[in-house]
């Protein structure tokens, strides 16, 4: 873990910049204990929800047969980066659950070193280093920690590739944009507005070197998808997959509003939201200068851009916005030091700062409700520890029984690997029942799995409703839950 640490401080973050001043050492070295920090309570929690159902289940296909090379159990053609670098990580490391979290330390340091020197670049190390601590207290960073998935890894290389480009460092940009697109091909965004910019630019537009950041993303992403398709026969997405994107004018308000709600205004991000809007009004009532010149211009175009790409594709929950995040908060702090007063700057950076920790863990309330997308917050911890216990208790009590249930329980009661169950129990999906009569006549004691968080529990509901069944047990955790009925074995 020390040497992960020590190789993206010396080796990494150096390649984007020309060298470090003792205020930089002093700033990464801070950003790497709080990544440490944060890390360090993750690293043995079980794989959770996509982490598991995806990344861990393709390293593991990976690991038993490494050719062809692609991404198993996704309905997306995602490369396969991370997948591989869990599955490098087993090899070296062992086959174990801290082994493959350590792959996350290199790139949360990556991301918020590259934030510092971002923030540095474009305004001051004050603004770096306190978007950078701000990028680090986001609720929904802070939740990607202990998922070892996509868009932590991805946000991380894009962002040292756009500073790497800032810095003038155009064969590091391209580099880290190439690995990025190689993580999830949701980066070509970023690669079009650096495109339009390059050509406006009458240096960058004139020398090959510029061009590199921009052509072998897209060479590598090509490459992929042909190798891709030869192996599998689909190009991005599985064929008969739903696409949601909106279809009329009022979805696409619709989608607007919910993009713009979540990434400004929840998990108290409209503190971060109305602070920068202030800044602007000010600047703008002191006839100041603004965010005029073009490195803030870029900035705010790959921002709306960013967010314009959730709205028209209808799919965002805040993690595939961890890109954006470091972008929101250089502007926001640049406005904030530009503006106030130091004294009254540090008050405002610190209440910010706090409100989002104390949205880290809220409890929510028990709910009967469904609720289909899940809060990116460290609940996620909860809802582990209910599938856990519940886990523990079925294999302890019932390993004999058929288990009726759905989603995340179709991985963790039948492969040990992701350390829920040391042997995999006789679990069956409720979307696979259709004939009632089936499950009574089951030989074995039938159990049903409840829980509200995913929508393969609405088929579990239907089949439990008209069967005599019996409470067994009840898991609660902060407001997590989960319940197991038993079938009535005599009903007709």
């Amino acid at each position: 873990m020390l040497c992960l640490a020590l190789t993206v401080h010396y080796i990494l973050i150096p390649l984007m910049v020309i060298k470090l001043s003792r205020p930089d050492r002093y700033s990464l070295l801070t950003l790497t204990g709080l990544s440490l920090l944060l890390w360090w309570p993750t690293r043995t929690l079980p794989y959770h929800w996509d982490s598991a159902a995806y990344v861990i289940n393709a390293a593991q296909a990976l690991s038993l047969k490494p050719w062809p090379i692609i991404s198993q159990f996704t309905e997306f053609a995602h490369p396969p980066l991370i997948p591989f670098l869990v599955t490098l990580s087993w090899s070296i490391f062992g086959q174990n659950r801290l082994a493959a979290h350590l792959t996350v330390v290199p790139f949360l340091i990556l991301l918020l070193g590259s934030t510092y020197y971002l923030g540095k670049k474009l305004s001051s190390p004050l603004t770096g280093l306190t978007a950078a601590l701000l990028t680090a207290s986001f609720p929904f960073l802070v939740a990607e920690v202990g998922m070892i998935y996509l868009d932590l890894p991805l946000a991380a290389l894009s962002l040292a590739g756009l500073t790497a480009w800032f810095y003038q460092r155009p064969v590091v940009a391209a580099a880290f944009l190439s690995l990025a697109m190689l993580t999830k091909m949701t980066i070509l965004p970023l690669i079009l507005v650096l495109t339009v910019f390059t050509l406006l630019d009458q240096k960058q537009r004139c020398h090959w070197r510029w061009y590199l950041p921009l052509v072998l993303p897209l060479l590598c992403a090509g490459f992929y998808l042909n190798y891709h398709h030869y192996f599998t026969g689909w190009w991005l997405t599985l064929p008969g997959r739903e696409t949601v994107y909106p279809k009329n004018l009022s979805q696409l308000i619709t989608s607007l509003s919910f993009v713009f709600s979540v990434f400004f205004l929840r998990q108290h991000r409209f503190l971060l939201t109305f602070i920068g809007l202030a800044g602007v009004l000010k600047l703008v009532s002191l006839k100041k200068p603004t965010l005029t010149n073009s490195p803030f211009i870029l900035l705010i175009t790959l921002l709306v851009v960013g967010l314009g790409t959730f709205t028209l594709t209808g799919e965002f929950i805040p993690r595939y916005a961890l890109s954006l995040v470091p972008l929101f908060t250089i502007i926001t702090c640049h406005l904030l030091w530009r503006v106030w007063p130091s004294s009254v700057a540090t008050l405002i950076f610190s209440l910010i700062f706090i409100s989002f920790i104390l949205a880290w863990h809220p409890p929510p309330p028990p709910s009967e409700v469904f609720a289909f997308r899940l809060n990116e917050d460290l609940s996620y911890q909860d809802h582990i520890q209910v599938g856990l216990t519940a886990a523990q208790y079925l294999e302890s009590h019932y390993p004999q029984s058929l288990i009726l249930g759905g989603f995340p329980q179709s991985y963790q009661l039948t492969q040990p690997l992701h350390s829920y169950v040391n042997q995999p129990l006789n679990f069956q999906d409720c979307q696979t029942i259709s004939d009632l009569a089936s499950v009574i006549r089951h030989p074995s004691p039938v159990i049903l799995y409840i829980h509200p968080y995913h929508y393969s529990q609405i088929r579990c509901q239907e089949i439990l409703q008209p069967l005599p069944h019996t409470l067994l047990e009840t898991f609660q955790h902060n407001g997590i839950w989960a319940k197991l009925y038993l079938i009535d074995p005599n009903a007709k």
